[in-house]
């Protein structure tokens, strides 16, 4: 518990610092009514009625929790363009998903994160974790800033039009601080670069899909994909009354949108 928040503690005096950086080239875009009265109205019962179960259908011991929960901010989930990681000059460095991503806490304490998505027109609950550090995070995370999910590493980023800004032990253990936009960018691109010519034929690309990967592409890959860590930082659990996940390192990790 100690290294996650030595973790969170980082992510937010560098996030604080980053706001002093400059303002939102482009401020995130206001939650849809019909995502907030989903959220507010129908949420907590659907995360109250959940069942979790390993790969063997058995139920499992370490499940979360969801009893007497309260919920944090709704916050849209973003991606990096294909043209900032495949490195092409452009002015869209984002692209926004129909995709929300919430804390979720238990007398003020923060204990995980559901996700609700827009699926075929109507709200709907995406998937739940017990993810306390990023809920933590989440938590304290500024309204006039875009929050940026990198799927292939279950890393989470803080975007304010300047610089991008690491969020979770993962994104920590790629950057040790704050970025401009190009910096960011290059040392995504090298990333990319490295991963590829390491992986194997039939190997998953640890750490980073191909760059030419589309967007839904890549939101089907964080779907089909759960991360279950062995030391103390959170676990994140698949919701099998939703999607069918299957077990991955934590580096590895949403829904498919254009």
């Amino acid at each position: 518990m100690n290294r996650i928040t030595a973790a969170v503690a980082t992510a937010l005096l560098i996030l604080g610092v980053s706001q002093t950086a400059g303002s939102a080239a482009e401020l995130p875009r206001p939650v849809p009514t019909q995502v907030l009265e989903f959220v507010n109205h129908e949420l907590v019962p659907q995360l109250q009625s959940l069942t979790f179960q390993g790969e063997d259908g058995k139920p499992l011991d370490d499940a979360p929790d969801f009893s007497a929960i309260t919920l944090g901010s709704t916050i849209q989930v973003n991606l990096f363009s294909n043209d900032f990681q495949d490195n092409r000059q452009s002015d869209e460095v984002l692209t926004a998903l129909d995709e929300w991503l919430i804390p979720i806490y238990r007398a003020d304490k923060p204990i995980g994160t559901t996700r609700v998505w827009v699926d075929g027109g109507e709200v709907a609950l995406a998937g739940a974790d017990g993810d306390a550090e990023l809920a933590f995070v989440l938590g304290e995370f500024p309204k006039d800033q875009n929050l940026v999910s990198y799927p292939q590493a279950n890393e989470y980023y803080a975007f304010n039009g300047n610089s991008i800004t690491p969020l979770n032990t993962p994104a920590l253990q790629f950057l040790s601080g704050p970025l401009s936009q190009d910096e960011f960018q290059k040392a995504l691109v090298e990333r990319v670069a490295e991963t590829e010519a390491n992986a194997g034929e039939g190997d998953d690309l640890v750490g980073g899909l191909s760059s030419t990967t589309d967007i839904a592409g890549q939101s089907i890959n964080w779907w089909g994909i759960i991360s279950l860590t062995t030391g103390a930082a959170a676990l994140l659990i698949a919701v099998v009354a939703f999607l069918q996940y299957r077990t991955s390192k934590r580096q590895v990790s949403s829904r498919p949108t254009g």
